[in-house]
């Protein structure tokens, strides 16, 4: 193993860095009712609340829709940071791609 050297090169010299990331889910929910997962998931989804969502003008009461697995395997922890910020969980779609195969169904 390469150790923190090779961490910080596939996060940041790669040109995919989230699906180095990706790698981590399978174990991070296998193990999603350890308290030290939900509190490093919960933190996670907190600063991305406030960098990425908070900056927007009055969010308060938004419904927020998400797509991917991680939004579909942590469901709970991504809600409870959610509601910090007075923000609400809307849709959640583990895979677009089936979704709007459903949708193009539906309107034929």
């Amino acid at each position: 193993p390469g150790g923190i050297d090779e961490i910080k090169e596939k996060l940041y010299a790669h040109p995919d860095p989230n699906v180095f990331l990706a790698n981590f889910v399978p174990y991070l929910t296998k193990f999603s009712s350890s308290t030290f997962v939900h509190s490093l998931v919960t933190k996670a989804f907190d600063e991305f609340v406030e960098k990425l969502i908070s900056q927007y003008i009055n969010p308060d009461g938004l419904a927020v829709h998400f797509v991917g697995s991680i939004a579909a395997n942590f469901q709970n922890e991504l809600r409870e940071s959610l509601e910090k910020h007075s923000l609400i969980l809307g849709n959640v779609v583990k895979q677009p791609a089936d979704a709007l195969a459903q949708y193009i169904m539906q309107t034929r």
